[in-house]
């Protein structure tokens, strides 16, 4: 997430370097021009829509996945709550992800945090980048229904109740 950045900035390569993926969770409000020597190192780059506005200087949601994905990401996303989320792959093909309305909704504190790990949990099982961000997604709202970043952090058994499939 860039914090701790000489630190990170290693991480991703040591990781580049052995072979295995890297990704990056850009939250609201934490874009750096740091950041962009750290892109081209990225897999995985999922950002928050504020920092897609200011990392691109566009509020245009084709313009910004395009602009995300020119260091060769094989996976760009945008989240933007409640609208969903918007991705780009490798080969220029984009998708929206719908978000899951709950009730009762209490809390989004940490539903970013909870949307990155859902995702690379779906990578982890091998599903396809879209099953990925519904996976994600769905684990967000689960998680938004207490109080606090880790009030209901949902198991594949509620995940699969929710996306109305086995996972």
């Amino acid at each position: 997430n860039g914090r701790h950045w000489p630190a990170c900035l290693r991480a991703a390569e040591e990781v580049k370097c052995a072979g295995g993926l890297v990704s990056f969770d850009g939250g609201a409000n934490r874009y750096e021009a740091k950041f962009d020597e750290l892109f081209p190192l990225i897999d995985i780059l999922i950002v928050a829509r504020d920092f897609a506005e200011r990392s691109t200087g566009s509020d245009n949601r084709a313009e910004q996945l395009a602009h995300l994905s020119r260091e060769g990401a094989t996976i760009v996303g945008i989240t933007d709550g409640e609208k969903g989320s918007w991705f780009r792959t490798k080969s220029g093909d984009s998708f929206h992800q719908e978000a899951f309305p709950v009730d009762p909704l209490i809390d989004t504190t940490g539903c970013g945090d909870v949307f990155h790990g859902a995702f690379l949990y779906g990578k982890g099982e091998g599903k396809d980048w879209e099953e990925c961000a519904q996976i994600a997604s769905a684990a967000a709202a689960l998680n938004a229904q207490a109080l606090g970043g880790r009030g209901n952090l949902p198991t594949r058994r509620d995940l699969a109740s929710l996306l109305g499939r086995n996972l």
